[in-house]
């Protein structure tokens, strides 16, 4: 079965993947806010990524609009920031914690346990 020229596959595959991811990174949040484990960071992203995003999918739904792209391309492009977003969301809250190493019982003094694959707690790449 070949793929739609409309965009509509792309368009399917976008919403499921938002719906999954969507409720993995809710069910994270609302359990570390019901047991006072949301950080005041984690709280500011939950509004400020959702601006950011909103900006990134109207400007490529305009975009797409004006390209003259099929309607469902033009909303499957529009979610992608969403998707993405969410995507990283769900990655990053059920990542396991570093581990903590024990430098007294390794018996060794050095450098302390890095933090993870995130520096500064700002969810960046390092």
């Amino acid at each position: 079965m070949g793929r739609n020229i409309d965009g509509s596959d792309d368009l399917g595959a976008a919403v499921l993947g938002l719906v999954s991811d969507s409720g993995t990174v809710i069910t994270q949040r609302v359990g570390r806010m019901l047991t006072g484990q949301l950080s005041a960071s984690e709280a500011l992203r939950m509004g400020a990524e959702k601006q950011f995003a909103f900006a990134e999918a109207m400007t490529r739904a305009g975009m797409g609009t004006l390209r003259g792209d099929f309607p469902f391309a033009i909303w499957a492009d529009a979610l992608m920031p969403f998707r993405q977003a969410v995507s990283a969301n769900a990655e990053r809250l059920v990542a396991p914690a570093p581990a903590q190493v024990d430098e007294a019982a390794a018996g060794k003094r050095g450098f302390p346990a890095l933090s993870g694959r995130f520096s500064g707690g700002r969810g960046r790449a390092s």
